[in-house]
């Protein structure tokens, strides 16, 4: 009886067939994890952005809607359009607001300013100056977002502190009514 040295042409398709099929396991696998990471990124910087207009708040005592001069931040932004590395007049606003913010803040947060400007995924984030800005008794909260991994605005896949809606309201400057 002969002694077969080697394998078969069979034997070497399953085994690339098994490479490719842990090979593609891995590439999904790691896609996850990169969108699991940015959606924790994307939280965080939320949190430090809740903390940074908390401070301007209370250094300012007034509501934001007084310290950026706009009351609606993202008007520009609620658009079918995909957001992400866009410098049209979502990313100017957001820009505009967040620099007014900081300066009235005091300094209060010192992250790097590049951090806020965009989420994730290259989107500019997203506020709506609520908190009474139709009158004293308007207890609407402040809210903000990220806008995503789609960069559309108002979507479900948009970010914010609590996972389970769509906005991150801001705690108010004063009690409400």
């Amino acid at each position: 009886m002969r002694i077969r040295k080697g394998f078969t042409l069979i034997e070497l398709l399953v085994v690339i067939a098994i490479i490719g099929l842990i090979a593609t396991i891995s590439v999904v696998t790691l896609q996850y994890t990169r969108e699991r990471a940015r959606i924790a990124q994307a939280r965080n910087s939320l949190k430090l952005l809740e903390k940074l207009y908390m401070a301007a708040q209370q250094e300012q005592s007034a509501p934001i809607v007084n310290i950026t001069l706009n009351g609606c931040t993202d008007c520009s932004c609620r658009t079918s359009t995909d957001m992400r590395n866009t410098t049209g007049p979502c990313y100017t606003d957001w820009e505009t607001s967040l620099n007014r913010v900081k300066a009235a803040a005091s300094g209060a947060i010192t992250a790097a300013p590049e951090v806020f400007l965009r989420d994730p995924w290259g989107s500019p984030y997203s506020l709506d100056e609520n908190e009474r800005e139709f009158s004293p008794a308007d207890c609407r909260p402040d809210t903000f977002r990220s806008l995503g991994p789609d960069g559309i605005y108002n979507t479900v896949d948009d970010i914010n502190l609590d996972g389970t809606a769509y906005l991150s309201p801001i705690p108010y400057s004063r009690p409400c009514p």
